[in-house]
Order: C-alpha cells, then structure tokens, then sequence
C-alpha cells in the first residue's frame, strides 16, 4: 500500500486497505528515462519528499543524526537546490506535506503529547499552525495557490472529517451527507475538494465538493471501496478503487465519465495526483514485491519508473506542471532518500 495516507506523518492513523490487483490492457512502455535528482538534507539519514510546486521547489521530512525516536524535520528545497529546514513551535514532529506557487507549505507536526497539528509556513519562514474544531488530530494535506488549505481531522469520538482553511483562518468542516466518517484528500486551485467517506454501507465512496458546497459521490465499476486523492484545475479526479479481484486506479472527468487502468505487472495500482495537462502520477506494488512509480499522460499511456540506484522500491506522490515528480526511494544502505525526477 502506498504512504500517500499510511504514512502521511499526521499520527491520524488512517487505514489503508491491503488488495491484489490484475493487469488491465491498455497503453504502457517501461522506462527509467529522465533525470534524478536526489534530495537530502544537510544531516539527513531518511528523507521523504511529497510535495512539489511549479517551479520545482519542493516539501518533506526528513529525520536527522541523533534525532529521538518518531522526531522529523520540515524541509523546503528551492528549484536551484538551496534547503531550509523548519520545526513547527512546540513540534518534535513537523512534516511539509505541499507547496504552492509561492513557496507556502501545509502540513502537520506532532506535540509532546503526540498530538497532531496543522500549519502552514508562508514564503518568508513564519509558521502558523492550526487546529480544527473539536479536533483530536489535525492532518492538514494540501495547498493551492489561493493559500487554502485542506485536510482531515479526528475528533473526541474518533469520527474522521474533512476540513477546509482559507488564508484568513476560516476553517469549514467537509462532511459527506450520510456518512460515518469523511476524509478529504486534496483541494483544486478553484476550491474543490475531493476523498472518500464511509457510507451507511460501511464502504468507501469517492466524492468531489465544489467551492460552493455541492456533493458528487461517486464508484469505480464494481467497486468494493473508492479513494479519490487527487483533482487538477479542470476537475479532472485521480484515485483508486477496488473490487472482486483486486485495486485499480482510475480518473473521472469533469463530467463524471470514469477511465480505469492499471500499471503493467503490478498486485496494487494507486494513483495519487493529476497535473493542469491531465498528467498523472502514482505508485504500483511490482512483481518483485517491491514498489515502483509510474506516470499516464492524457492520451492513456503509463510509463513506469524505478530510481536507478534501487529497482526495487520507488514511491512517487506529487508531480507539478512540467510533469517532475517527488517522492522517495530506499538506498542500498535501507535508507530512504527523496528525489526528483525531470
């Protein structure tokens, strides 16, 4: 299963579903073609790189020598490779989760009580952290250029919801009609916001609520659960569902027309973000048992990759404009390094 959620670093424990998948037929080449560039920090031994902006800059974590157990540090590596490290006040656990075009960065940190806060980092290093109502532990996820931010929270009953934050501090809950617990996963440049909520069903769906508070739910075909973690300018969605026989990804059109594929010779196909040009990245469990990343373009065709210096674990989660890649990968020596690939 993918870290997208599982190892988001909010401590908010979200639950992933382990499912086998089978090969669908469609377009796909096998490719390590591109450009790496590794990322580490200065006093760096792990590195996890998850978000990344237009230009290139991009946001993680990364745990340092002589860090205390479960500890990790902010990062902000610039396009030109210049790296800021930031803790969140009161934080021993502070991970950048995404960046925008103006360098502000969302994400979480965890306080001496293990308890999980969002915040957000403006472009000149100040840190505004934040919690939703009620909240047992924030997971702030994403933000968009408008600076709003959206993510998950878990309240005193441990019911899971959605969140909103715009610039001025406003947070607004995000909860599916008739659910038991909503997660929301990314937000658009216009404000959309797209995951999944537990139905009366007991099952996953996927939904999409526009900025002025309509509600899409929808399923992948046959679906068993559906997790939609990705949505691009134009409303195009990216996610994964599951069904009889395994986990497949999938993108919604705007008009609500669902394509489903899977990358070649995997056990479990998810995909985890779109890009403006319908560009879209995501990670897959290989053959080997290991993890490798892959990107679809907008004519259907999967290029799957593995960073050179480990075939056997690469795991992608953002990719910005250019169609660059962040994510991370497991060094010969069992460390994690973050990397970009152009």
């Amino acid at each position: 299963m993918p870290k997208q959620v599982a190892h988001l670093k909010t401590n908010l424990k979200l639950r992933w579903l382990a499912v086998v998948i089978f090969a669908a037929l469609c377009p796909l080449r096998g490719a390590n073609a591109g450009q790496y560039v590794k990322i580490d920090p200065p006093q760096a031994i792990d590195t996890y790189g998850y978000g990344i902006n237009s230009s290139g800059a991009t946001t993680g974590m990364f745990v340092a020598k002589r860090d205390r157990q479960d500890a990790a540090h902010g990062f902000l590596r610039s396009a030109d490779g210049q790296f800021i490290s930031f803790d969140a006040p009161g934080g021993y656990s502070t991970t950048g989760r995404s960046i925008n075009d103006k360098n502000w960065i969302t994400g979480s940190y965890n306080d001496s009580a293990g308890i999980s806060h969002g915040f957000v980092r403006t472009s000149d290093g100040e840190i505004i952290s934040f919690d939703a109502p009620a909240s047992e532990g924030t997971g702030a996820l994403w933000i968009n250029n408008r600076g709003t931010v959206a993510g998950t929270f878990i309240d005193f009953n441990k019911v899971y919801h959605g969140f909103t934050r715009t610039v001025d501090g406003t947070i607004s809950i995000v909860d599916v009609p008739d659910s038991t617990g909503t997660l929301v996963m990314s937000i658009s440049q216009t404000g959309a916001v797209v995951g999944y909520f537990a139905g009366l069903d007991g099952i996953f769906h996927g939904f999409v609520e526009s900025a002025v508070g309509s509600v899409e739910v929808f399923d992948g075909p046959g679906a068993s659960y559906t997790q939609a973690h990705g949505i691009n300018s134009a409303g195009e969605i990216v996610g994964y569902y599951g069904d009889s026989v395994g986990a497949h990804g999938f993108s919604r059109s705007p008009d609500g027309v669902i394509t489903t594929f899977d990358a070649p010779n995997a056990s479990n196909t998810y995909a985890t973000a779109v890009n403006g040009s319908g560009r879209i990245v995501g990670v897959f469990n290989n053959s080997g048992g290991g993890r490798s990343g892959f990107v679809r373009n907008s004519q259907g065709v999967i290029t799957t990759f593995n960073h050179p210096q480990n075939g056997s674990y690469t795991e992608p989660f953002d990719i910005n404009k250019r169609g660059w890649v962040v994510g991370d990968y497991l060094g010969k020596t069992g460390r994690h390094h973050g990397f970009v690939r152009e």
